[in-house]
């Protein structure tokens, strides 16, 4: 698999603050008054998002905001609301009744879904989940989109947070809240034209990756890459197999 994409814009949003979480493993997570504010929603709008729901939706909003059409979207995400889905299982366990709307808000599109009406985008929707390779199968995605030409631009949405404690010892990679939001083109626009490659394990051997990458979520390596020009031109991700090359405008 071999492809090229643009990247015509670009937001990104990273917990900074480390804590200890109960298996004693440091994770980065956003406190409630350093989530986004979204500003730009209605206030009954505001109150039926949960953390990982404003997260991505600041991402989102954010990116379309000079955009004068409605995009097609792919949204992702490795684990979902599963901050609001662990509550609700905890609920059930102890016999409790759970709401019909937090229900609804746990689903694995409900982002996607808040994010069609809140813009009123009657456009398609796709919601990605892979594991370790949620955000390039997201990238894949977005790109079959584009090279149906059927659309000129895709609105890329991820997100992901922190474990919750009960599920904490299964995490496999560091643990941290961020949301990012891109507005990919398949033909040459004013931003970064990239080369997506997925290669086989034994070519990643001396790749010029950094020693952090395998650690970090993919979206997370993706983005510090890609907004640090002084980085090494190519990113490898080695434990997931993609080999992904800035290219020179021409």
């Amino acid at each position: 698999m071999d492809f090229c994409v643009n990247i015509k814009n670009i937001i990104i949003i990273e917990a900074q603050s480390s804590v200890v979480n109960v298996e004693g493993f440091q994770e980065k997570s956003f406190i409630k008054a350093d989530l986004p504010k979204l500003a730009v929603l209605k206030p009954m709008q505001r109150r039926r998002l949960s953390p990982f729901a404003k997260l991505a939706m600041h991402c989102a909003l954010d990116v379309i905001k000079d955009e004068t059409q409605a995009l097609v979207s792919v949204f992702s995400s490795r684990h979902g609301d599963l901050h609001k889905t662990s509550t609700m299982l905890h609920d059930l366990a102890l016999g409790e009744d759970i709401s019909p709307t937090a229900f609804s808000l746990s689903v694995h599109n409900a982002i996607a879904g808040l994010f069609t009406i809140f813009t009123q985008n009657r456009q398609a929707s796709t919601t990605v989940s892979a594991g370790q390779d949620t955000f390039m199968m997201a990238l894949v995605e977005a790109y079959i989109r584009l090279k149906t030409g059927q659309h000129e631009q895709v609105l890329l949405v991820h997100c992901d947070q922190a474990l919750p404690s009960p599920y904490a010892h299964y995490a496999d990679e560091l643990q941290i809240d961020h949301g990012v939001a891109l507005i990919l083109t398949k033909d040459d626009f004013t931003g970064q034209r990239l080369s997506i490659k997925r290669v086989n394990s034994g070519s990643l051997t001396g790749s010029p990756a950094d020693d952090n990458v395998m650690e970090l979520p993919q979206a997370i390596s993706f983005c510090r890459w890609l907004n640090e020009p002084s980085k090494p031109k190519t990113l490898m991700m080695p434990g997931h197999q993609w080999k992904i090359d800035r290219l020179c405008d021409e």
